[in-house]
């Protein structure tokens, strides 16, 4: 009953919000922040929606570790398509979140993500990499925060754990804006729906944010190697939340 629940609330949002997609759409023209902030809004408010029709209970940790004054890299483990719906109105300002290039072919989606200055890219293109991390690093000098799943794809384990190896090329769009990355833990999302797809059941799902790491403060080794780094803090922050 969920799954039917949620599936006909993004049916008649994706109706009823056609107008305001137009509206912000001619105002990102003019004013691309002030469309930021309201797709920011109208999308956190359908996330929100969503979440409370999937009848999960979230347990926040740390969320006074992330600025409210400046943007942030946020870089998490990935289980599951939930990790973008429960995270994204957690967010203090407006964010892009890293997605894959295949995104951009669902019409609705892919206009709302453009507007979400989302960065879509092919993970078998190499210049399609570079590119997303320009955008990326753009966006994070010009007040809005990045999202990325370092892992590249899902990890289907049960646990989630071990992770999947974090790339360090994730990590060049904070080393070269200065942006401090906040390392974030989401715990047991898959329960959500996907341990038992196609139905959505009711559980509780932690995420834990961890203090800013500023990557020109780490030792040379860790700075060179920033994947590895990163991907064993979450790693800890997992097995003790």
């Amino acid at each position: 009953m969920r799954s039917v629940l949620i599936i006909l609330l993004i049916i008649v949002y994706v109706i009823v919000m056609l107008p305001a997609l137009l509206v912000f759409y001619l105002i990102s023209k003019k004013s691309p922040k002030k469309a930021e902030r309201g797709v920011h809004a109208c999308i956190s408010w359908l996330f929100k929606a969503i979440k409370a029709l999937a009848g999960t209970n979230l347990i926040i940790k740390g969320l006074e570790n992330v600025p409210s004054d400046i943007p942030v890299l946020y870089i998490s483990n990935h289980t599951s398509y939930f990790d973008i719906i429960f995270t994204y109105p957690l967010c203090k300002l407006p964010t892009s979140y890293v997605a894959k290039s295949d995104l951009q072919n669902i019409p609705f989606f892919s206009i709302w993500g453009k507007l979400m200055r989302c960065l879509f890219f092919d993970r078998n293109d190499a210049k399609s990499s570079v590119q997303m991390i320009v955008d990326g690093t753009n966006n994070l000098k010009t007040d809005t925060s990045v999202y990325i799943f370092p892992e590249g794809k899902r990890n289907k384990s049960a646990s989630g754990l071990p992770l999947n190896e974090f790339h360090d090329g994730s990590f060049k769009m904070a080393s070269r804006s200065g942006a401090p990355v906040i390392p974030v833990s989401i715990k047991t999302a898959s329960d959500v729906w996907e341990s038992h797809m196609p139905w959505v059941y009711k559980t509780t799902v932690t995420i834990t944010y961890g203090a800013p790491v500023f990557l020109k403060e780490l030792p040379a080794e860790d700075k060179k190697h920033p994947g590895a780094y990163m991907q064993k803090l979450i790693e800890e922050m997992l097995l003790n939340s």
